[in-house]
């Protein structure tokens, strides 16, 4: 059964009968290669690609041939009609219609630094925050975080201040232990293919952000995204934070046409980074202006209590203040758009 039209490199999907037998189901896997994936509650056979005129299985076998012509089948709308809600906590959600702000510093530097953070974000409703342990610095003389002499302080703050945490990974070798204090594993940039990586995300009851690397195409970054929804864990935020051009002028590019993109095409919930993709302070308020227009999912920014002495991403950091006028900006915004910012 080999459909129509279908380019070079796009799976065929068929949905399996609910009430086929595992057995059935199993022997289906053998004999057609492909791989079966339990997505969102339907069995999805995803046989390879249409490259070789391939025969599959037809007949009362087969629920459902689910047409999509491109290899990111579990992300696209194609697969799964509604738009995924993720539940971070008790009434906190991404992806709900509202737009959730997200914030706090890079990196975890000392204990002084990050209370003086979680306690003026609290003071401001903000309910999830941001702070890197592992970070993978592009420079061997760059600070590269607190790493796992940080992880019970992380801890600490999420407890003594009732909030939830996002913090990154970038290889397995610390998953394990950033999985058991965190609320959201944040794929940073650099990690986007990293397959072990994101396989390992797939075995996580953790929801993941998934970070799109800064010279990925949208494509790579969908078909990321399907490495861990197939891998078992259907709670994937993309997140985009610029892309590299040949602009100078501006640390990357937000690249919002990728963000309608994605609106138009995925189920999944969409952040947007203003922070990276500026790269500098006085621009991240039009920027987060402007993802608040756009409607997003959820907005990410970077500020720390003390921006001159910040160890990571200093020039992007956003004092207290500048903060907080954000905060209001942005919530003036999404109040004219019909969204409510959280």
């Amino acid at each position: 059964m080999h459909q129509p039209g279908q380019p070079p490199g796009a799976p065929m999907i068929l949905e399996l009968r609910p009430d086929l037998s595992s057995d059935r189901a199993a022997e289906l896997e053998r004999l057609t290669g492909g791989r079966l994936v339990v997505f969102h509650g339907r069995s999805l056979l995803i046989c390879g690609t249409a490259e070789g005129g391939r025969q599959l299985p037809e007949g009362e076998d087969i629920g459902e041939v689910i047409d999509f012509p491109e290899d990111w089948p579990l992300a696209s709308l194609a697969v799964r009609a509604e738009k995924t809600v993720i539940e971070v906590g008790e009434d906190l959600r991404i992806g709900d219609g509202s737009t959730l702000l997200i914030a706090g510093p890079c990196a975890a530097e000392s204990e002084d630094q990050l209370r003086a953070s979680a306690a003026f974000l609290v003071s401001r409703g903000i309910r999830l925050f941001r702070a890197g342990l592992f970070k993978p610095r592009t420079s061997a003389y760059s600070f590269p975080g607190l790493e796992f002499d940080g992880l019970e302080l992380l801890a600490s703050i999420r407890r003594d201040y009732d909030l939830k945490l996002i913090t990154e990974v970038y290889d397995t070798s610390h998953f394990d232990a950033v999985e058991e204090i965190a609320d959201v594993i944040q794929v940073g940039s650099k990690a986007m293919f990293n397959l072990a990586l994101l396989r390992r995300c797939g075995r996580s009851p953790r929801p993941i952000l998934l970070k799109r690397f800064f010279s990925a195409s949208t494509r790579e970054w969908l078909q990321a995204a399907d490495v861990i929804l197939s891998a078992g864990n259907p709670n994937v935020i993309l997140g985009e934070r610029g892309i590299r051009t040949f602009e100078n002028r501006s640390r990357f590019v937000f690249d919002l046409n990728s963000a309608v993109y994605i609106r138009e095409n995925s189920h999944l919930p969409l952040l947007l980074d203003p922070s990276h993709a500026i790269g500098r302070a006085s621009g991240v308020r039009a920027l987060a202006r402007a993802a608040a227009a756009f409607g997003a999912d959820a907005i990410m920014v970077e500020v720390h209590p003390a921006v001159d002495q910040a160890r990571c991403d200093r020039a992007q950091a956003l004092d207290h203040r500048a903060f907080a006028a954000l905060q209001d900006e942005v919530g003036d915004v999404c109040r004219a758009v019909g969204r409510k910012l959280v």
